[in-house]
């Protein structure tokens, strides 16, 4: 008899990927080369990951679509607090260095208009530089999607003001970085240059720097964006759960409500 109820908890899916909508036992772990340390201004931050603000490192990937837990995240978000309340057959949407599964999610949903770009993918729409996005015309976009791009880019400012630029009035987007808690300023040095010393100060070779909190909303701020949170309270625990979201984990939703 406990081995049948035993079978039977195994049978069970204990997940659900919101990309995908599959069932999952299992999400498949962050990989090992990014659970080491980091050196920020000469202090070494052990196990750097376990302070990611958004990161489920023991249940990183979705094992049928290969969605990440902040494509879970988004999927969440666009579906209780974007569609709902707006027409997608008016819907104008960009989305920079596109995830397969966030693509083909996205792909489904029949915009109006939605578009991918990059500057270094092959299979994007739009070759694209996100400092210099003059492919797009001003107040364009209704929603854009810009996630864990920022941090590669030397002059991030420019291309959170080109952002800005393309998005409408009113629109909206996600920009997500990844956020180091209990740093107290953004860290980024521009003699940090080899892959290697990268790997350590940044956390990944071709990342030029790791972000704060406060850093990263008063950058997005700064360029005239409205930037709202969105955690746990929004959804419940009980949702985090159930799609394998890291109870910390914050979405930047940022929207442009002033004039150029």
């Amino acid at each position: 008899m406990i081995k049948i109820f035993q079978n039977i908890l195994h049978c069970k899916k204990l997940y659900i990927c919101s990309v995908c909508k599959k069932k999952v036992d299992t999400f498949i772990p962050l990989p090992e080369q990014y659970r080491g340390k980091v050196l920020i201004n000469h202090t070494e931050y052990l196990e750097a990951y376990k302070k990611a603000e958004m990161l489920n490192a023991e249940a990183y990937l979705c094992p049928h679509c290969g969605a990440s837990d902040r494509e879970r995240f988004y999927v969440l978000f666009i579906e209780k607090f974007f569609l709902k309340h707006k027409d997608r057959e008016e819907i104008k949407l960009v989305h920079f260095a596109p995830e397969k599964a966030l693509k083909n999610f996205l792909l489904t949903k029949k915009f109006q208009e939605y578009r991918t770009a990059d500057l270094m993918m092959d299979d994007v729409d739009d070759k694209a530089d996100l400092t210099n996005l003059h492919i797009y015309q001003s107040n364009h976009f209704n929603f854009l999607i810009c996630s864990h791009i920022l941090e590669h880019i030397p002059d991030d400012i420019s291309a959170i003001k080109e952002l800005y630029r393309i998005l409408k009035i009113g629109g909206m987007g996600i920009i997500i970085v990844p956020i180091l808690e209990g740093l107290e300023n953004i860290y980024e040095d521009s003699n940090i240059t080899s892959e290697e010393d990268r790997l350590l100060h940044f956390w990944q070779e071709d990342h030029v720097r790791i972000y704060n909190k406060k850093g990263f909303i008063e950058r997005l701020s700064n360029v005239g964006f409205q930037v709202k949170e969105y955690g746990i309270k929004n959804f419940s625990k009980k949702v985090f759960n159930q799609y394998a979201i890291s109870e910390k984990s914050i979405l930047y939703i940022v929207e442009k409500i002033g004039h150029d």
